[in-house]
């Protein structure tokens, strides 16, 4: 039962971080018109510096995740959760969607 609530909470955990992360890649832009201009007008280098950006946030918090559920694992589950299962699954959805809202911040 543990375990399943576990693996509940670590897939909202994931979906969350990633939702907001591809948002922010998105919508967040700190600056003025003429700035995201001068951004749009360099997509190759603004897409890289951007997805980077949100793509080490996205690493971190995944890491942080993987971090929690091995102390979680350590103190108080017999059975397991996999962790190497648990890294790759996270890093590849959080970069996804920060890959989809920077890719859509170029282009909008």
């Amino acid at each position: 039962m543990a375990l399943k609530l576990l693996t509940a909470i670590n897939w909202f955990l994931i979906l969350l971080m990633s939702g907001t992360l591809g948002f922010l890649s998105f919508a967040l832009f700190l600056g003025t018109k003429e700035g995201k201009q001068k951004l749009l007008l360099e997509p190759i280098t603004s897409f890289l510096e951007r997805f980077l950006a949100f793509g080490l946030l996205g690493i971190i918090g995944a890491g942080v995740l993987v971090l929690v559920n091995l102390l979680i694992n350590r103190a108080f589950l017999d059975s397991e959760i996999s962790l190497k299962d648990l890294a790759i699954r996270s890093t590849t959805i959080v970069l996804g969607a920060c890959f989809i809202g920077t890719l859509a911040f170029l282009i909008l």
